[in-house]
This record gives C-alpha cells, structure tokens and sequence, in this order.
C-alpha cells in the first residue's frame, strides 16, 4: 500500500508567554492541526522549572495575550482571546469576562491585542486604539479622545504598558504612540512610521518600543531616538531589559543592543532559537518562539522542549 501523501499536523505552536512567579511559567499555544481551519482553539501550558512537571488546559477561544495576578493567597492567570473574552483561571476554577465592545460584527470595536498588569490593575488594548482597565467586574474604556471610528481599521494598538495608572504608554500601528497621564492621552511625535509591537517601560525616564523592519525606539515623554541598523531588518516583536542588557525576538532570531548596534545573541545553542515573545522576572529570561522556547539564566541559555512537540 503507498503512504499517503496526507498528513495530519501534529504538535503545537507558541503565541505568548509569562514567567507567573518563580520557577512557573504559563504558556499560549494553538494547535497545528487547526492552523487551515476557521477553528478557535487555545492550549495553555504551565511548567514548572524546578520540577520539569508540564500541565495544560484547552479553551475554545483564540486566546492572545497571557498575564497573571497574586491578590494575598489567590493566584490567578489571565488569558485574553482577541475577541474580548477574558478566562480568569486558578486552583478554585475559572470564569470569563466579556469586554462588550470588543470583537468583531455590527457596533463592535474589532479585536484586542494584550493584556498588561501594570501597578497592580490589568489594562487591556486593541485595535482602533481601545484600552480599557479593569475595575473589578467591570470594563471602564480609557480610550476617550483616541478611540478611531468603527470603519477606520488603519490605526490600533499592538500593546500597551505603564509604571502607573498616569503613566502609560501604548503602541501601534504606522508607527503610533501615545502616552496617558492619568487624565488624557497624547500622541507622540516618533522618528518612524513602522508598525510598533510591543512597549516596555522599564522606569519612568526610559521606555523602549520595538517593531518591524528592525526597528528600536528609546526615551520617554517627548524625548525618543531611533536606533535601527541598516544590516539587521527582521520585525522585532518582544523587547525586554534583563541584567540591564536590552534584548529583542524576531521570528527570525533573538537579537540584543550592544552600545547602540543591534547585534545577534550568542546562545551556543544548536539550532539558534528563532523567538516572538519575551519575558523577565525573578533573574530569568524567557523568548517564547513560535516553535521554540528557550530561558537565559545570565550565565546559560537552555531550550525546553514542550512534551506535544517532542519527537517520538
């Protein structure tokens, strides 16, 4: 009998990821199988570092964005799907709340991008510059005086991040900033037009925001410079500062500033990890790839190999 030429896709990809608390980290994965089909499908992963221990929940939605809270005892992961429909998940069970305007179809918003935990309140950004924060049960929209109309989809943000409730900064599309104050936003005026995917702030006097065509920027308030070598052009997707080194992930590679040039990372590992998402906390660096996920302790990177990924 000849083999058939059809073969079902196996294993999961990776779409974001956070380090919980020590040694925890959750991860956003969807399924190969489903990546031709119009199915909305998320398998979240937590791993424990210190135990090698890999546990996994699945949810019919098209979760996007991971955060996570510690109020006193409960500990709780939030898993954001681009539709508005936030799980709160922990060891007493889980429940969803609905961002109303959110989603796609007649009177909606459009899709939303991330959830960030910024001074210990979760804040929510999307398309057409929604930001919402989440007060209690309850989505206050944030986004008065910004929020593009319902048939504009030329402008929205990509993500959005603060030392404080009046100190916020998100980005976009064609190159947009904005910074909030506690009171209004204002737009910044940046020395790009590129697509921004994701802000760090890292304190108040520094904040970096990375996107496509190799793109850095650096400053704060109305002060920013352009860092961009002409040689190294990948879209850059995940910026972090750990053990005050800046680092960056591309779908290409992980990429960190020495000086003011952008420059390859030297993991020593076999294949070099390709990256999407980074994250940092607790002396540990995690770049959380499409299809690798690999962790920077400052002295050794190592490559953990998801159990649905790894070869028979």
């Amino acid at each position: 009998m000849e083999e058939s030429m059809t073969k079902t896709k196996s294993g999961v990809y990776f779409v974001d990821g956070l380090i919980g608390r020590p040694k925890i980290v959750g991860i956003v994965a969807y399924l190969k199988q489903y990546e031709d089909d119009d199915v909305e499908f998320t398998r979240f992963y937590t791993y424990n570092h210190d135990t090698g221990m890999w546990r996994h929940t699945n949810w019919n939605h098209d979760i996007a964005s991971v955060s996570y809270t510690r109020i006193g005892p409960e500990r709780t992961w939030h898993l954001l799907s681009k539709r508005g429909i936030l799980v709160q998940y922990s060891a007493d069970g889980s429940r969803e709340l609905i961002i109303p305007d959110a989603d796609t179809g007649p009177g909606k918003l459009g899709y939303v991008t991330q959830i960030q935990l910024i001074a210990d309140q979760l804040y929510v950004c999307g398309f057409r510059r929604q930001v919402y924060r989440l007060d209690g049960d309850i989505w206050t929209h944030l986004d008065e005086g910004i929020l593009a109309p319902v048939e504009d989809l030329t402008h929205g943000f990509q993500s959005i991040d603060g030392n404080a409730p009046d100190d916020l900064y998100a980005v976009g599309l064609q190159g947009e900033m904005f910074h909030y104050d506690g009171r209004s936003w204002q737009q910044i005026d940046l020395p790009t037009n590129r697509d921004l995917n994701r802000v760090r702030c890292v304190r108040p006097d520094l904040v970096y925001a990375c996107g496509d065509s190799g793109v850095l920027i650096r400053g704060s308030g109305n002060t920013w410079d352009l860092i961009q070598n002409s040689d190294v052009t990948p879209h850059f997707y995940g910026v972090e500062v750990f053990n005050e080194t800046v680092y960056l992930s591309s779908l290409s590679g992980l990429w960190f500033l020495n000086g003011d040039v952008i420059a390859s990372v030297p993991t020593e590992l076999d294949p070099a990890p390709k990256g999407y998402r980074l994250n940092t906390r607790d002396g540990m660096l995690w770049s959380f790839g499409q299809d690798d996920l690999v962790f920077f302790d400052g002295t050794k990177w190592e490559r953990i190999i998801c159990p649905d990924n790894a070869v028979p």
